[in-house]
């Protein structure tokens, strides 16, 4: 999915405001609609070249509970490959877990839930402490950072030691995983009348992603060495490399080298997206700012109320600008759905963006308040930054963890301003990221609140800022 904001466009077209601001459009459709409104129909908004039958948006707990519980008639919509005729090899890789439905995705759910362990908890948390010093340390006092530039890093950083093993300073099949997504989108961008240019990106595709997919199989291979102990490593590639089937068959090489690279590319962008807005909007609330910098430094960090704010900072940036802010579904047949039919084929979206505004006071919804938490309650259909029903993340715990240690170890070692006022847009593709580059001025650690450069621009459309 991608949707770059550019504003209302003039007129009604609401396929059109969707695609141009589809987070405005969404909470308006629930103010006016209610639980389940109709936005277009016999034209998709985001599942291009699959002839749905329209796009329905559904809102409020119940109606999310049922879409996601239920995968067998909301199903996932085709993947990038399908879509856009990309090499066969690409379509291997893009059908690891979150492709996959029926029985098979349960069974595979059932056989990777054990591998998240606290052993692996643990070389998390171990992993971000590592990379976060490694990383803050690399920056220099009076300079200017990019935000983006830095989180993603980390993230891809951190996402390739959990999960293949890689050595700092190689990281070569998470790199690999990356730089295949960007020659992804690349190919997308061109558009269709751009013929030499995307048979070109084809052909670079079908290379990249055939090394990708060749250097995946090899190291599961390493990790299957007999005499080699189960999850000798450390890594998660070694637990998935031990896991069978329904039958006690090991998994085909094939099948687990695309699971790596989904969990890569499902974990890294949304770490560093969560991480870029946690930080911005910490630059925004000073206040709340110097209190949490001051608790990390003097050693209250990881117990009581330094502990408890850090984590109610990282909850609360979840909930106002949360990374999977739409999620899409297609009806696999025809069914009612809040009392409203629903043909086969048709665009279902669910918004966590608008969702983790209904629990909220109304007044206050769109307020980056990290005290709500003191008494906040939502239910997992309320609140559901990490999905739900049978396609939540697996290592929503692994996430939070590197999330707080990641954002208190950069804490404390730097003071981050804004670097000077800035205009701040927002798109979405992965995860919902800033539009441009968030630049940020390194200090030294002082005293008092961080004060720097304001936020404007469609950023405040989102959430409400100083």
């Amino acid at each position: 999915m991608l949707a770059q904001h550019t504003g209302r466009p003039g007129g009604a077209d609401r396929h059109a405001l969707l695609l141009a601001d589809p987070l405005a459009t969404l909470l308006a459709a629930r103010h006016r609609d209610g639980d389940v409104a109709v936005l277009t129909d016999g034209v998709p908004v985001f599942s291009r070249g699959l002839g749905t039958a329209g796009c329905v948006a559904a809102f409020g707990a119940a109606n999310v509970r049922e879409v996601l519980l239920d995968a067998e008639t909301f199903g996932r919509p085709a993947t990038m490959a399908e879509r856009d005729g990309l090499p066969p090899v690409i379509g291997e890789l893009g059908s690891g877990l979150f492709s996959m439905g029926g029985p098979v995705h349960r069974q595979r759910r059932r056989a990777f839930g054990p591998l998240f362990t606290r052993r692996l908890a643990e070389r998390c948390a171990g992993l971000v402490a590592d990379e976060t010093v490694a990383l803050a340390g690399s920056w220099r006092p009076g300079t200017v950072i990019g935000l983006g530039e830095e989180m993603n890093r980390l993230a891809r950083a951190l996402l390739g030691g959990l999960l293949f093993g890689d050595a700092a300073g190689d990281r070569g099949l998470g790199e690999g995983c990356h730089h295949l997504l960007a020659l992804r989108r690349r190919y997308a961008a061109t558009g269709l009348p751009d013929g030499r240019l995307r048979s070109a990106l084809h052909d670079e595709l079908a290379t990249a992603g055939g090394d990708l997919h060749a250097a995946l199989r090899a190291r599961i291979g390493l990790h299957r060495t007999p005499g080699r102990a189960a999850g000798e490593g450390g890594c998660l590639l070694a637990g998935l490399s031990r896991a069978r089937d329904e039958a006690k068959r090991l998994l085909p090489e094939g099948e687990l080298a695309a699971h790596a690279n989904a969990f890569f590319l499902a974990g890294s962008e949304p770490l560093a997206a969560v991480l870029v807005w946690a930080v911005l909007l910490l630059t925004q609330f000073a206040d709340i700012h110097g209190e949490l910098c001051h608790l990390l430094r003097s050693g209250e960090g990881t117990a009581g109320r330094g502990r408890e704010l850090l984590e109610a900072v990282v909850r609360e940036s979840l909930r106002v600008l949360p990374p999977n802010a739409v999620m899409v579904r297609v009806t696999t047949r025809e069914t009612l759905l809040g009392g409203r039919r629903l043909p086969a084929r048709c665009e279902l979206l669910l918004s966590p963006f608008v969702a983790h505004r209904e629990f909220a006071d109304d007044a206050q919804a769109a307020v980056f308040d990290p005290g709500r938490w003191r008494s906040a309650r939502p239910s997992a259909f309320d609140y559901l930054p990490f999905g739900g029903g049978d396609r939540y993340c697996l290592g929503r715990h692994l996430a939070m963890t590197a999330l707080t240690a990641a954002l208190a170890g950069i804490l404390r070692r730097w003071d981050l301003s804004l670097a000077g006022d800035q205009e701040i847009d927002w798109r979405l593709r992965a995860a919902l990221v800033p539009a441009a580059e968030v630049r940020l001025l390194v200090q030294e650690p002082g005293r008092g609140p961080v004060r720097g450069g304001r936020a404007d621009g469609p950023l405040r459309e989102l959430v409400r800022l100083p």
